[in-house]
């Protein structure tokens, strides 16, 4: 038997017998070798261990990592969902604001017509049958008045698409329209209304322009033998040939107001002279004239006492006389980024009373009524104290 083949198989140089099969290297070894290898199994083992933690440490700060970059998604996503409802809301809200103050314009030409046939048009007609009496004169005359309501009943439509989307800008399409010029019912554009009378040149105005004009604030503080001078006052406009800005007129016609200090007097100013600015205003929902006119009217004239007090009345004497409408207030307010014009934050201050007075819940008593519900009278009697 050849006994070199009992030795130990862990080198040639090793004469010791083998005593067992190493389970690290699957060979005969000695007794020496074995504990040897044994060591070495246990130092892998460690060496394993360090690295299976290594590894558990490594993928849980990466999976950490995600779970960071996931908020941050979420968050960001989260975001500009907001954003996108909330642009989705105030498009919804001009709309909506359109619709109402064009159903609005509609109501009030509906009301204007049905009133003027029922004053020019039926009473008369009723008054002949009544007495069974025409004359040629009456008749002509109502005809006319009929013909007025016609070329009038052409206003009785909607003239815009509605709640629909420019797929290049994402405007509405109402913003695009109201970038064109107003004009008059009659198709002659005013150059009052072509200064300021669309969305776009806002951006450009200037209200140092619109400034009141001497001879118009004299012409609107005349308080004597009214109707006269309201034709002097339409002759003098019209003598302008075009070249007076509406917010010239709107200026200087609150300028003769709140200068004037007999409380009589300002009363007379405020309710007959109405009907001057009434003629030349357009009841378009996106021309903002008679709004920039009060404006500037803030914005040029030396104002002492409460300026918030006194935009909240006029803006609703405005609105009570149908030359302004809620819905323009509100939405020029809340629009900055297409108003934005020198002195739009000044007026957008004095404005938030008036803002607010639209939800306030209305039951208050007489006692308790703000100054902007208080009678013409009343409120002069504070202006002038």
């Amino acid at each position: 038997m050849n006994m070199e083949s009992f030795l130990c198989e862990e080198s040639s140089t090793c004469k010791s017998f083998q005593s067992a099969i190493c389970l690290h290297c699957n060979r005969r070894l000695c007794v020496l070798h074995i504990t040897e290898h044994s060591q070495l199994n246990l130092d892998n083992h460690q060496q394993i261990t360090k690295e299976a933690e290594e590894i558990v440490q490594h993928i849980n700060n990466e999976y950490e990592k995600t779970r960071e970059i996931y908020q941050n998604i979420l968050t960001t996503v989260n975001d500009w969902r907001a954003k996108q409802l909330e642009k989705i809301g105030q498009i919804y809200e001009h709309h909506l604001q359109c619709i109402e103050s064009r159903q609005e314009t509609v109501n009030l030409i509906h009301q204007e017509l049905t009133d003027l046939l029922d004053r020019e048009v039926r009473q008369p007609l009723q008054t002949m049958q009544t007495q069974h009496s025409a004359n040629s004169g009456g008749l002509e005359q109502v005809q006319e008045t009929i013909k007025r309501v016609q070329e009038k009943s052409k206003e009785l439509k909607w003239n815009f698409l509605g709640p629909i989307l420019n797929k290049q800008m994402g405007e509405p399409a109402e913003f695009q329209a109201s970038k064109q010029v107003s004009s008059s019912s009659d198709g002659k554009t005013h150059r009052g209304r072509r200064l300021i009378g669309s969305l776009s040149s806002l951006y450009d105005i200037n209200l140092r322009r619109f400034r009141s004009y001497k001879r118009l604030v004299e012409l609107f503080g005349i308080t004597t033998n009214i109707e006269q001078n309201k034709i002097d006052l339409d002759d003098y406009i019209k003598g302008q040939e075009g070249s007076l800005p509406l917010p010239n007129v709107v200026a200087s016609y609150i300028a003769a107001w709140y200068r004037n200090s007999n409380v009589n007097e300002k009363n007379i100013i405020l309710k007959e002279y109405m009907s001057t600015i009434m003629k030349h205003i357009s009841h378009d929902p996106n021309d903002y004239t008679v709004l920039i006119g009060i404006h500037a009217f803030f914005y040029n004239e030396r104002i002492e006492g409460n300026k918030r007090e006194l935009m909240t009345f006029i803006l609703q004497y405005f609105v009570d006389s149908k030359c302004l409408n809620r819905n323009q207030i509100f939405y020029w307010y809340h629009n900055k980024n297409e108003y934005s014009y020198k002195g739009f934050d000044g007026a957008k201050q004095m404005t938030a009373p008036f803002i607010k007075s639209l939800w306030a819940p209305k039951t208050e008593t007489a006692a308790q009524a703000t100054p902007m519900q208080q009678s013409v009278d009343e409120h002069q009697e504070q202006t002038c104290e």
